[in-house]
Order: structure tokens, then sequence, then C-alpha cells
């Protein structure tokens, strides 16, 4: 788990393999950075969703923890 400051100059290293390396990320804004003013930050990739059929197949708990990510049917 890596947890850091959006605002912070960040990248990850070339994956070098023929083997996929999949990673989740999960944005979190404090209230206080969506002020009038202020622009939102927000990862630069497209909204993330997660098919129903996965969601189903998680945990209560893991349930509860991502009960606000996006669901697709599926």
């Amino acid at each position: 788990m890596i947890i850091s400051d959006p605002r912070t100059v960040h990248r990850g290293t070339p994956n070098h393999t023929d083997e996929p390396r999949p990673f989740a990320v999960i944005v979190h804004n404090r209230g206080y950075y969506l002020q009038e003013g202020h622009k939102r930050l927000e990862a630069n990739e497209d909204t993330p969703f997660l098919r129903e059929s996965f969601y189903q197949t998680l945990s209560e708990r893991e349930q509860k923890l991502l009960r606000r990510v996006n669901r697709t049917a599926g």
C-alpha cells in the first residue's frame, strides 16, 4: 500500500516483463480541496468501475471499503 499526497511528483518504474502489473488507485479528496477557486485534485485516469459480479465475490469488509466505487453490470 502506498499513501501519498497527490500534489507530489511521482511515477512508477517500467515493467520490462511480459506479465501485467495490476495497480489499483483509490483517490480521496478532503473537502477543503473543493473550495471555490481551487482546482479539484484527482487522478488523470478514467473513472474506475468494478464489475458487480466481482464486487459480490468480496468479503463484507471489502465491500464496505469499496462501496463508493462505481459498479457496472456483469
